[in-house]
């Protein structure tokens, strides 16, 4: 399966945010999956990676300065991230998200 570049989704350990790494993940994109539960993610991310796409997990709780430097900082390194997004119920500090470089998001893709 051909990769689009990366999204990132946060709350992405069940409900909506699980929901939606699924989905991103089926459209062929590289997701990085955010959490505070490394186990709910690693059950996730097992599932899609045995199907061929790629879906890479970092714990993290965006509730705190270091949870945010920890998304940042591996964002930065994966490169082209097109899709940045968050699914949790209160929106963690991610001003910052703003200085990623992204490109244009074509759902028709």
């Amino acid at each position: 399966m051909a990769t689009k570049p990366w999204a990132i989704v946060t709350g992405a350990s069940g409900g909506i945010g699980a929901a939606f790494t699924k989905a991103l993940a089926n459209r062929g994109y590289s997701v990085l999956a955010v959490a505070r539960g490394a186990e709910p993610l690693a059950r996730i991310a097992g599932e899609l990676n045995k199907d061929g796409r790629i879906v890479e997990t970092l714990a993290a709780d965006l509730a705190t300065s270091e949870g945010v430097k920890a998304v940042l900082e591996r964002a930065q390194a994966l490169g082209d991230v097109e899709f940045p997004s968050t699914t949790l119920a209160c929106p963690p500090p991610v001003a910052s998200w703003t200085n990623l470089p992204t490109r244009k998001f074509n759902p028709s893709e």
